[in-house]
């Protein structure tokens, strides 16, 4: 009977473990895609507040101009 439980163990300890890392590397991958959106948001913030700079000026020297 012993014997027959250690494996049972074993197999249960290391089916475990396996969930454990599957569920560390989702973790992981969610992480990375999180910081890589907010990576994206931030990069499409500075473009758009870069052409209402943009924008602005050209206004202003076409004001200027006029």
């Amino acid at each position: 009977f012993l014997f027959i439980r250690n494996p049972l163990n074993q197999v249960k300890i290391r089916n475990s473990n396996d969930n454990n890392e599957i569920i560390i590397i989702i973790i992981i991958i969610i992480i990375i895609i999180i910081i890589i959106i907010i990576i994206i948001i931030i990069i499409i913030i500075i473009i758009i507040i870069i052409i209402i700079i943009i924008i602005i000026i050209t206004i202003t020297i076409i004001i200027i101009i006029i």
